[in-house]
Order: C-alpha cells, then sequence, then structure tokens
C-alpha cells in the first residue's frame, strides 16, 4: 500500500492540473468557465476565462500561451495596480524599483525610480515649481571666518512647498530640482578686496553629497567703486526621495584678511539669490 502511494505521489509530481478541464494546456490550468474542449487547443475565445502556469513560471490570465513573466489578456476589463493615498504609498517600506501603484489622492499612477516615486503623467511646466529666494539685507562674512553659511528672507515665484529658514532651504518631498545659487560681492576698494567660492550644500553635512550633479561658484569684485560681483553660478541636482531635504548656499572658502559682504535685493548691481526649478 505504502509503494502505490509513493508510485502515485510521483506520478502526479510530473502531471498537468487541471481545474474544470480535463485537457490542460499547461503545469497548471484553471478554466473558469468551464468551456473548454475535451480534446484539442481552446479558441482564443475560450482562453479569456482561463489561467494558467507553464512550466517556467510564465502566467497568463485570458491566454493560454503568455509571452511574458505574466501575460493579461481581456475585452472586458483592465489592468488594476494596488491603489492607495499619497501618505499610503509614501509609507511604502524600500520599494523595489518599478514599483507601480496607483494614488488615490493625486488620481495618477506612480511609480518606484530607484531614487523615488515618479509620475507616469509628465508634469505641466505651469504646475512646476519655480521659486527664487532672496536675501532683504546685505551680510558680512568676518574675516576670521574661513566659511559660511547665507541667509535668506523671502520666496517668490510659482508653486507652493520650497520654505526658508535662516540659512535652510527646505525642498518637498517626491520631486527633482535644479537649485542655482548666485552670491554677489559688494565691492571695496584697496588690497583687501576679498574673493568667495560657494557651493549649494546638505544643510546639515556642509558638502554637496546630496546632489547628484554639482559644481561650485567663484565671484570676486573688482576694487572700482560699484562694481559689485555676481559670479559663475553654484550648481546642484537634487532628486528629494520620499521626505523633504534642507540645502543651503554655504561659502565654502574665501580670502582669509578680507570679509565678504555678500548684497540683497536692495544692491542696484548685483544681488545674491537662489533659484529653485522643478525638473
Amino acid at each position: 500500500m505504502a509503494l502505490s502511494v509513493l508510485l502515485l505521489m510521483g506520478s502526479l509530481t510530473y502531471a498537468q492540473i487541471g481545474i474544470n478541464t480535463q485537457n490542460p494546456q499547461s503545469v497548471f490550468h484553471v478554466d473558469g468557465a468551464k468551456d473548454n474542449p475535451v480534446t484539442g487547443i481552446p479558441t482564443a475565445a475560450q482562453q479569456l476565462n482561463d489561467l494558467v502556469v507553464t512550466s517556467s513560471g510564465k502566467v497568463g490570465i485570458g491566454t493560454n500561451n503568455p509571452s511574458g513573466a505574466l501575460d493579461v489578456q481581456s475585452q472586458t476589463g483592465g489592468f488594476v495596480p494596488p491603489r492607495m493615498t499619497t501618505a499610503q504609498r509614501n509609507a511604502i517600506s524600500s520599494p523595489a524599483t518599478g514599483t507601480m501603484v496607483y494614488d488615490t489622492t493625486l488620481n495618477q499612477f506612480y511609480y518606484y525610480s530607484g531614487i523615488q516615486w515618479e509620475s507616469l503623467v509628465p508634469v505641466a511646466a505651469s504646475a512646476r515649481i519655480f521659486q527664487i529666494i532672496r536675501k532683504n539685507a546685505n551680510q558680512t562674512i568676518p574675516t576670521a571666518d574661513t566659511s559660511g553659511d547665507i541667509t535668506f528672507d523671502t520666496t517668490s515665484g510659482q508653486g507652493t512647498g520650497v520654505t526658508v529658514s535662516g540659512s535652510s532651504i527646505t525642498l518637498p518631498a517626491g520631486k527633482t530640482f535644479l537649485v542655482t545659487g548666485y552670491l554677489a560681492i559688494a565691492s571695496a576698494s584697496g588690497s583687501t578686496q576679498s574673493w568667495a567660492r560657494y557651493e549649494i550644500v546638505d544643510a546639515a553635512l556642509n558638502n554637496s553629497s546630496t546632489c547628484t550633479v554639482a559644481s561650485r561658484g567663484y565671484s570676486e569684485p573688482s576694487t572700482e567703486v560699484n562694481n559689485d560681483s555676481s559670479g559663475g553660478p553654484a550648481l546642484c541636482v537634487i532628486s528629494t526621495g520620499t521626505s523633504a531635504k534642507n540645502i543651503k548656499l554655504r561659502i565654502t572658502a574665501k580670502r582669509n584678511d578680507a570679509n565678504v559682504v555678500t548684497t540683497s535685493i536692495a544692491d542696484p548691481y548685483a544681488e545674491t539669490a537662489v533659484l529653485i526649478q522643478e525638473l
């Protein structure tokens, strides 16, 4: 008896299993409407209510011959991915690259790029964040300091979500930005005229590691009166991922025997500012 059971189990191990059909077309075959023929290949219409798993692990829904890992065919229904709110989407722990959901808060499909959630629908230019961050008053970085954070006061422009508090600029989650920093230095006279190198950096780490692409800026005004200088911009491309990020414009090097006076919105010649552009 035991030998018979073992022989039967061995034969079943390599058998095709059919549910609602005596004519399974794959290792596992469910004929939902129980309309497949006893012999031969089911028609395309008969296959529309079938589910199969092939010997190579492919799954076919509505087809007995799946061409991919998952092949879904239907003439009456569509594919419905997991549906959830924005908060629930952002709460997914360590999503795999390529994960896709439908966001019911925003009524859009989103996929995980490996860095952050991205909408399958391109954001219209009129809906993207485009903000300029400015200073209300000049700021002096003292002679004794070799570096310094630039503080800001106001934001203006298109879109919402970008905020400023002192030197810290907060960028909202789930977006990619081009951040451009301009440092303008007030002109002076004599040999103590200063220069400064500056970067867009992580507000806590004081380095540009948060940027996927980054470049430094440099500014050095002339010693002539009323010849304030705004040098080449500091650039940073940054993806915020699932949480907001804090950045700042920071002087990372300067002349060691002179002050650096960064100019404000009131300066008639050059202005220190940061431009935030959503990509």
